[in-house]
């Protein structure tokens, strides 16, 4: 899915993560994910879950050379993941099935079970 993403010129891609930087890195790498690394925020510094989130738009600011997003969503599986988005005031797609029901409980609108059918609803 982000390989397609990757290649629509008005789609801008970062990764802001509670995880620390090295496991981050291992595992986008791990699934043949590239990036720079300036598209990827950690905790390593930040442990404000929605600093982190914010730091990486800038960062993906800079890195397309934009000055603003016309529309940001946030995608994850867990609940951290919804209440950022919530609390920065951006869409979220929740991921996954393992916290499913505690995501809808808690706002949630848009649910796939796996990226795959994300990008195949927006061709």
């Amino acid at each position: 899915m982000l390989k397609n993403l990757e290649n629509i010129p008005d789609i801008a891609i970062c990764f802001a993560t509670g995880s620390l930087l090295k496991p981050a890195k291992y595992k986008l790498n791990s699934i043949g994910i590239n990036y720079s690394t300036q598209q990827l925020v950690a905790s390593n510094q930040i442990f404000e879950r929605e600093q982190i989130v914010l730091k990486a738009i800038e960062n993906a600011k800079k890195f397309y050379n934009v000055d603003n997003f016309r529309r940001i969503i946030s995608v994850g599986d867990g609940l951290w993941d919804l209440k950022t988005a919530q609390n920065l005031g951006i869409e979220f797609i929740g991921i996954g099935n393992m916290h499913k029901e505690v995501l809808f409980e808690n706002g949630m609108q848009r649910h796939f079970e796996d990226l795959t059918l994300i990008w195949s609803k927006t061709k």
